[in-house]
């Protein structure tokens, strides 16, 4: 199923069939961005870079999950991550992608300091603040890579994520996709930085996810604590570097609508932060930095939610 927008496919066999032939072609596929431009919107599309193309939510090919009702949703989501499973399930020798390595992982990471705490809310860090952060960095980017690896799409999300009118849901802006750790997309479509569920619901959704990936033969064997701590932690690297890379979108690039969407990221990230930190020294230690040193700061800026 193909419409205006040349990224955008059904999910049956013969999309998976062509998002093996895209995502074979990845190394081209990067003077293709741009994509259809997106009315404005409360709930914007999340990017793990700094292209963050637009979708439309209107016309004949239906609208992004994100505006569906919460039963239609819930309905979507199940599509959604029967697609994902599909999708990581693409063999590593039928697509030519880069690794999600130490160096992907770090650069994406560093995008926190430098421009949410630094350039965003004006913080000069520490010789011991940035110790700190780096030792958190550490944690996470360990843990993403003691994962199984698979395919990512590595931006999936409700918005990227439209509702066909014959029911079908498809899947777009997948030009950056890598191999990486095997809970970066679920974590990016549970802890969405547009749609908020009940932690309750991210958890069941989350752990019944691993047993379909488990079932496939995609994902060995894991308990539940592991596997939450590795979606927790996926989780907490992408909303850093989202906090980052929205910061950037708005100082640099002049998009201040991004910081509007700030307060929910914010509020994963203080989540995961007290989830864990009675588990991790480190954890803690970023924890009582966060609240003493940039919550106040935070407090600051219009965009704050109280």
């Amino acid at each position: 199923v193909r419409s205006k927008h040349k990224r955008v496919h059904a999910c049956d066999d013969a999309a998976i069939r062509v998002e093996k032939r895209l995502f074979n072609s990845h190394p081209s596929s990067s003077g293709t961005r741009g994509g259809a431009r997106r009315p404005p919107s409360s709930h914007r599309s999340n990017s793990s870079n700094d292209s963050h193309r637009s979708n439309s939510s209107s016309g004949s090919n239906g609208s992004d999950v994100s505006h569906r009702s919460s039963g239609q949703a819930k309905d979507c989501y199940a599509q959604a991550l029967d697609l994902q499973c599909r999708i990581a399930a693409i063999p590593r020798a039928a697509a030519f992608l880069p690794a999600y390595d130490n160096t992907l992982l770090a650069e994406e990471l560093a995008r926190f300091p430098q421009w949410f705490v630094t350039e965003l809310l004006g913080l000069t860090l520490t010789a011991d603040e940035r110790a700190l952060l780096a030792e958190l960095d550490g944690l996470l980017i360990g843990s993403a890579l003691a994962q199984p690896c698979v395919l990512v799409h590595r931006d999936f999300h409700s918005r990227n994520l439209m509702c066909l009118a014959d029911g079908k849901l498809a899947v777009i802006d997948f030009q950056d996709a890598v191999f990486g750790p095997v809970t970066y997309d679920p974590v990016s479509l549970l802890k969405d930085c547009y749609i908020r569920w009940p932690r309750e619901q991210v958890l069941a959704w989350a752990l019944a996810h691993r047993d379909t990936l488990c079932s496939a033969g995609i994902l060995p064997a894991v308990d539940d604590a592991t596997y939450l701590r590795w979606f927790d932690w996926m989780g907490l690297q992408r909303h850093l570097k989202v906090l980052g890379t929205f910061a950037r979108l708005a100082l640099r690039d002049g998009k201040a609508h991004y910081l509007q969407d700030l307060p929910l990221v914010l509020d994963y990230v203080h989540e995961v932060l007290a989830l864990y930190a009675s588990e991790d020294a480190a954890i803690a230690a970023v924890r009582s930095w966060f609240e003493t040193r940039v919550q106040p700061a935070i407090r600051r800026q219009p965009w704050h939610v109280a």
